[in-house]
C-alpha cells in the first residue's frame, strides 16, 4: 500500500452513503478507508471487526473493475486496487496490492500456518523432519539422517523454526493474487503473483510465488500442512498432505502425495507416493505406486513398474 494512503475514520456522510449502497458494519468506527478509496465501488458487503481499505478508483475502459462486493470482511486488511466479490468471508487476513478475489467460500487466517513435521524415509515418522519454507534436499537430508545425535537434531529443529518465524507474516496475500472459485483457505501464506483457481481445499499451506517464479494452484487440489516453493504448478486434482516441494515442482494428474519431501525441478503426475525423500529433477510420469519409504538422492526416473 501506497505510504502517502494513510487510513482514516468515516465521517457520518461517507457512513451514510455506504448504507445507502447496501453496506452494513457491525461498528462503522472500526472500519477505515484511505482518501484515495473510491466509496461508490463498495457494494452490498457486511464489515466485523477492524477492517481497513486502500486505494479503490474506477478502472479506465476494459479493465477489470476494483472494487468489494457482495462479500463479508471480518478484521481484513485491503490493498490498493484490489476486487473483491463474492467472497463470503475474509478473516483475519491482510491482501497486497492488485488481488482479485472471486467466488470464495472462507479465507480464515485466524490460526497463521504453523511449522508440520514429514515422515520421510519412515512411516513410523523415526526420520521425521521439520518442514520450514525454503527447505532444500541437502538440509532435509542432514535432518532424516544421525537420528542418534539428539542434541544436533534439537538445535537442527530450533533453526528450523527460526527460520520459519522470520518468513512474513503467514496470513498475508501477496502483491497481485488471483484466487477464484475456491471453497476454502484456512491458515495460509500465499505470495506475489500466484493463481489459485478452482481448487478444492488449502489448509496450513505456504505458497511460495513471485513475479519472475509465479506459483499455479488449481482444479481441485487439496493441500493440507504443505510448502510450495516458487514457481510451482500444483495442478488436476492432486492431493498433497504434509509435503515440502522445492522450486518449479509440477505435481498434476491425480498424484497422491503423503510425507514426502520432493526436491526443486522434479514432476510427479498420476503416482501415489509416500514417505519418500526425493532429491532434484525427480521424474515420476506414470499411474503407480511408490510407497516404499525411501530416499532417493541425484536425478531419478521411478518407471511405471516401480512399487
Amino acid at each position: 500500500m501506497s505510504t502517502d494512503n494513510i487510513h482514516k475514520n468515516l465521517t457520518n456522510e461517507e457512513i451514510k452513503l455506504l448504507e445507502d449502497l447496501g453496506n452494513f458494519a457491525r461498528d462503522w468506527s472500526t472500519v477505515y478507508i484511505t482518501a484515495s478509496t473510491h466509496l461508490k465501488l463498495i457494494r452490498h458487503n457486511f464489515f466485523d471487526g477492524t477492517v481497513k481499505i486502500g486505494a479503490l478508483q474506477p478502472a479506465d475502459t476494459g479493465a477489470q473493475p476494483t472494487g468489494i462486493y457482495n462479500s463479508t470482511l471480518s478484521n481484513a486488511t485491503v490493498g490498493d486496487h484490489c476486487t473483491i466479490r463474492q467472497v463470503h468471508l475474509l478473516k483475519d487476513y491482510t491482501l497486497g496490492d492488485g488481488c482479485f478475489l472471486f467466488n470464495i467460500g472462507e479465507m480464515d487466517g485466524q490460526s497463521p500456518c504453523t511449522p508440520f513435521k514429514i515422515a520421510v524415509s519412515n512411516e513410523n515418522g523415526g526420520r521425521s523432519i521439520m518442514a520450514f519454507p525454503g527447505i532444500s534436499a541437502a538440509e532435509a537430508l542432514l535432518m532424516a539422517t544421525h537420528r542418534d545425535d539428539a542434541e544436533l537434531h534439537n538445535r537442527l529443529e530450533a533453526l528450523c523454526l527460526s527460520s520459519y518465524m522470520d518468513m512474513p507474516d503467514h496470513n498475508t496475500i501477496g502483491r497481485n493474487v488471483t484466487i477464484r472459485n475456491t471453497p476454502s483457505i484456512i491458515g495460509s501464506f500465499i505470495g506475489d503473483g500466484a493463481l489459485v483457481e478452482n481448487a478444492a481445499l488449502l489448509r496450513n499451506c505456504y505458497i511460495a510465488s513471485h513475479e519472475k517464479a509465479p506459483t499455479t494452484v488449481s482444479n481441485g487440489v487439496i493441500a493440507e500442512d504443505a510448502i510450495c516453493g516458487a514457481g510451482n504448478h500444483w495442478l488436476n486434482n492432486a492431493i498433497l498432505q504434509r509435503v515440502a516441494c522445492g522450486e518449479n515442482v509440477h505435481i498434476e494428474n491425480g498424484a497422491r502425495i503423503i510425507d514426502c519431501f520432493i526436491g526443486a525441478n522434479s514432476t510427479v503426475a498420476c503416482a501415489e507416493i509416500v514417505s519418500n525423500l526425493l532429491f532434484p529433477f525427480h521424474e515420476q510420469h506414470h499411474n503407480n505406486s511408490f510407497l516404499i519409504a525411501s530416499t532417493i538422492q541425484g536425478q531419478s526416473n521411478i518407471g511405471a513398474g516401480a512399487t
